[in-house]
């Protein structure tokens, strides 16, 4: 079995594109029956590549014979190097495994160029180090990478540019054997279910599109007639998530496992100042004063418009409480009740931003997180309301 030893030039982010498979039926009123259909998710790497002149030859030789076959692909996204040199004959390699993409039984791959790698067999492996099927071929220095390697064909057809006769890049798409992900809830939750707590990467604007289950009746000849079926907007938020770890990274794929694509709902606050506070609020009190917003007309404890996220600024701790009624208060104010006291004090202003809590879903089943480098990602990903 090949390998395929060209490695990205990261003058672009390598994307790796994780794909689950949900059944989602939609009521009248815009309610959902959502089952999983996927028990792994679909994986591909896509990343761009420039061959020298030396190396035109056995990329073109790689594609040709072997596009339809399988590879042993270096998981070019988790490099590591090797601190001690390494003898031909040796059966374990020294590495670190935790939050890396080894398996066991699996491939790794030693790699110092295109032309100069070893493909090896991982037994076993433990936290500091690989057991491996058949002893090493070749000697190491310190310094060569090692990458995790996983089989992966190539997906759909394959295109190079050729700058010169001797110089080409490509941008090529290799889908990935399924790999589990081990799924990891948040740490915060309301109401049994989980919330999400990122904080968007405000690198680009956060955008929210409102969109209602709407029967539109036009003849062209009259009146336009428009019947509301579900009685309520849906919601779509985009967020951004910034990844500034290996950590972080795992943490976060591991996150999106526990979704599983569209399945799994979550709590998400909008983190944008929608109420704002009118008065002070002492940690027994469950009348919260904001400057009114006609809620008792316009939102009527409606699903989407009850659920509060506020956050108290002098800890930086977030709150998330349900509102049982509305009253109005002092002029240009109104009084939520709130379904359970904040447990803190908060003078004026202290209360910021107070949010609309959402239970939402991903929009779509397939993410993609944008790889910078071996530690650093982008996730970009739109998250859709649902009805409880």
């Amino acid at each position: 079995m090949e390998a395929f030893p060209f490695a990205p030039n990261w003058m672009e982010p390598v994307t790796e594109r994780l794909e689950w498979l949900t059944d989602v039926i939609e009521g009248h009123d815009a309610t959902e029956e959502r089952t999983p259909l996927r028990t792994l998710p679909r994986r591909t790497l896509e990343y761009r590549l420039l061959a020298p002149r030396d190396a035109v030859g056995l990329l073109d030789a790689l594609v040709w014979r072997w596009q339809a076959d399988q590879f042993v692909l270096p998981i070019w996204t988790d490099p590591q190097n090797l601190a001690a040199a390494l003898s031909a004959g040796a059966s374990t390699i020294p590495v670190t495994t935790t939050d890396y993409d080894f398996s066991a039984p699996g491939y790794a791959v030693l790699w110092r160029s295109w032309s100069s790698y070893e493909v090896v067999t991982v037994d076993s492996l433990s936290a500091v180090d690989l057991t491996l099927s058949s002893p090493l071929a070749a000697d190491w220095p310190a310094g060569t990478r090692i990458y995790p390697a996983r089989l992966a064909r190539l997906g759909g057809a394959a295109k190079a540019d050729y700058h010169t006769a001797a110089v080409a890049n490509t941008t090529l798409r290799f889908e990935i054997e399924p790999a589990t992900i081990t799924a990891a809830a948040g740490a915060m939750s309301y109401r049994s279910v989980e919330v999400f707590d990122r904080a968007h990467n405000w690198v680009e604007p956060k955008a929210i599109e409102y969109d209602r289950k709407i029967e539109r009746f036009d003849y062209d000849l009259g009146l336009v007639t428009v019947d509301d079926l579900s009685g309520l907007p849906q919601t779509r938020r985009g967020h951004r998530v910034l990844l500034r770890s290996r950590a972080d990274i795992v943490a976060w794929r591991g996150w999106l496992a526990e979704r599983q694509g569209r399945y799994a709902p979550v709590w998400v606050p909008s983190r944008t100042c929608d109420l704002e506070q009118a008065q002070a609020i002492t940690s027994g009190s469950v009348t919260l004063k904001v400057k009114a917003l006609s809620y008792e007309d316009r939102y009527r404890l409606d699903t989407g418009r009850r659920d509060l996220a506020l956050k108290h600024l002098p800890t930086g701790a977030w709150y998330y409480r349900r509102i049982n009624a509305v009253a109005a208060g002092d002029p240009g104010e109104e009084n939520l009740t709130l379904d359970s006291s904040l447990g803190v004090a908060a003078a004026l202003g202290e209360l910021a931003p107070i949010s609309w809590l959402t239970l939402s879903r991903l929009e779509a089943d397939a993410v993609e997180i944008a790889w910078h480098t071996a530690g650093v990602a982008e996730c970009s990903l739109n998250l859709r309301s649902v009805r409880e």
